[in-house]
């Protein structure tokens, strides 16, 4: 993102853009584009907070109760977005993420633990302190500063998978975020995974 101040445009409409003799512009500022932000490409309102406040806009996981959001928290983790992120080739990987939530509806006392490389693990702290909104957990009609754990590993399905797609990482090797362990998601995933076998392939 760019601000740029513009001298002498001659003509302009919303509707048809046509751009007359730019006599000069400079730079006045500039900072680089949040690739985990601005998924709308009509329009955005990361984008309007990110000039206003000029700083990375936070992502919003407000829900009824603790449990949605922490099942919106994964579901923003495996995003292509964030998944690209953690990409080493032939790198099996396999770790956990552990917080607590605090009062103002952030994550708090982070530890990762695994075997993320030093960038890989910046990049991660990086999206989960943009995480806002997340409601306290609440038994009876007390908040309770409970600790929460989610689980990131690349499950290997290649004794799931026909023999022909034994050797291709696509089929074989998922990496995500989970909120179970890795012998639980293989486990129930097994079944889905043979039929979708089955009926596409």
């Amino acid at each position: 993102i760019i601000y740029t101040r513009r001298e002498n445009l001659e003509y302009y409409s919303p509707w048809f853009l046509t751009l007359v003799e730019f006599e000069k512009m400079s730079i006045t500022e500039a900072f680089s584009k949040d690739r985990t932000a601005f998924t709308n490409f009509n329009f955005d309102n990361d984008i309007r907070d990110l000039l206003v406040s000029k700083k990375s806009p936070g992502i919003n996981l407000s829900g009824n109760s603790i449990e949605e959001s922490l099942e919106k928290l994964t579901t923003t983790l495996n995003q292509s977005k964030i998944l690209k992120l953690f990409s080493d080739p032939g790198k099996m990987y396999n770790g956990t993420i552990e917080f607590r939530v605090s009062d103002s509806g952030y994550l708090k006392d982070i530890e990762v633990s695994g075997n993320l490389s030093g960038k890989e693990r910046e990049d991660l702290l990086y999206v989960l302190r943009k995480f806002e909104n997340i409601p306290e957990l609440i038994i009876g009609s007390m908040g309770v500063d409970a600790s929460y754990k989610i689980y990131y590993f690349t499950l290997d399905l290649t004794d799931m998978v026909p023999r022909r797609y034994r050797n291709d990482p696509q089929f074989t090797k998922v990496f995500g975020f989970w909120p179970e362990t890795m012998e639980k998601v293989k486990e129930r995933l097994k079944e889905p995974i043979k039929k979708i076998f089955r009926y596409y392939y």
